[in-house]
């Protein structure tokens, strides 16, 4: 049988020195073929994991802008304006309003100033701005928060940017009842 395939081989020229050369040029080229398809096959990998950093990368990017939005909502950034006292800006104002925050404030006043003047009672101007802070800060569960909080919710604003900003507004009324001044609360 393998002198029929010698014979064969001799027939269309094809001696050992020819074909030692083609063996060697197909088991390269064959070797070449698989390296390349690993290679290509590690390249395709590559773009996947790419493209899954990617998203990873988009989702911590997203992550960093809503932590800049709470942090400025929390630090009321553009709602108040460092003063003495603090005053609210157009902004704020603005969603004091649009929140409909004045209102519901308005409407139970007496509710949120019973909690702010219970023991012990505020005795000077910045304790009774801290402490309407924080009752406002607590009260946030309140069920006359909720409106202010689907405001919150659809707006994209920090609750605790709004309650800082109602807080602001209620200390002016809070002074008042205790006797202060806002001219006298001023820092000129």
């Amino acid at each position: 049988m393998i002198e029929y395939v010698f014979d064969i081989l001799k027939y269309y020229g094809l001696t050992a020195d020819k074909i030692g050369p083609a063996v060697f040029v197909g088991f390269g080229g064959w070797f070449l073929y698989k390296s390349l398809r690993n290679q290509i096959g590690d390249l395709e990998k590559d773009i996947e994991n790419l493209d899954g950093d990617f998203k990873k990368l988009d989702k911590k990017v997203s992550f960093i802008g809503n932590r800049v939005s709470y942090i400025e909502g929390s630090l009321k950034i553009n709602y108040t304006k460092s003063a003495s006292p603090t005053v609210l800006t157009e902004r704020g104002t603005n969603v004091l309003i649009e929140s409909k925050a004045k209102e519901i404030v308005d409407a139970n006043k007496q509710k949120i100033l019973d909690k702010i003047l219970a023991d012990p009672k505020p005795t000077n101007a910045y304790d009774a701005q801290e402490k309407t802070r924080k009752v406002v800060e607590d009260m946030e569960d309140d069920p006359i928060f909720l409106p202010i909080k689907d405001y919150a919710f659809k707006k994209g604003i920090n609750l605790f940017a709004i309650l800082g900003i109602i807080a602001v507004y209620f200390r002016d009324f809070v002074l008042e009842e205790l006797g202060f001044k806002i001219e006298d609360c001023d820092g000129k």
